[in-house]
């Protein structure tokens, strides 16, 4: 197969206020953002495997409308290190799973050896759905996560008034807490919100 060196991505100097990265294939992304003084976003591109390298976007409840890291399809985030995902305005959460477009429902899968906090500032999955957005598969390999779900949201999986997809754990070491009515892995807290069929074949609940 094809060999390719990857880019690897400072976030904690760029991409600059306002602007937005688009990882592709192999990409990897390392350093922090500090939502107070830094609106970006970080999109990960339709069948992209990306590394977390001990990366932290912090982000703030400033009115920007952005997760922490989004998927905009089928895409694996590898963790390596502590990383640390937050979303911004309070509707979305810290690591957003696209929602199926065309008839086709996406899959965003997580592994590797490191460690993955997840949460929102509001009402937003720690990973998951945006609220009044729904979302796709999550599937969990292994790493170490602990996924905080925002009001009546989720810690891994709807938000309010958002439909998620069939969630898998497979493998890793998790923790995940909803918020207020809301499962700790699921649906959100009202009966507008719903997920799929949830499976844990492996891992282990903490």
């Amino acid at each position: 197969s094809a060999t390719f060196a990857a880019t690897e991505y400072n976030i904690s100097v760029y991409p600059k206020d306002g602007e937005a990265l688009l990882l592709e294939d192999g990409d990897v992304i390392y350093g922090t953002i500090d939502g107070t003084k830094r609106k970006v976003r970080i999109f990960v591109a339709n069948n992209a495997r990306i590394t977390l390298s001990n990366a932290e976007v912090l982000g703030a409840n400033n009115g920007f409308e952005s997760a922490g890291i989004r998927c905009l399809g089928n895409c694996t985030l590898v963790l390596t290190g502590k990383n640390i995902m937050k979303g911004y305005d309070s509707n979305f959460p810290g690591v957003q799973v696209p929602d199926d477009r065309n008839g086709q429902k996406y899959t965003m899968t997580i592994e590797g050896d490191g460690s993955l906090e997840a949460s929102s500032n509001g009402y937003g999955a720690g990973i998951g759905c945006n609220r009044y957005t729904n979302c796709g598969h999550i599937v969990i390999k292994s790493g170490v996560i602990k996924a905080t779900g925002g009001f009546t949201a989720a810690g891994i999986g709807s938000s309010k008034d958002a439909h998620g997809g069939n969630i898998s754990i497979e493998g890793g070491e998790i923790t995940a807490a909803g918020g207020l009515y809301a499962a700790g892995i699921g649906g959100g807290g009202y009966e507008e919100s719903g997920c799929g069929d949830i499976t844990i074949s492996g891992g282990k609940m903490i």
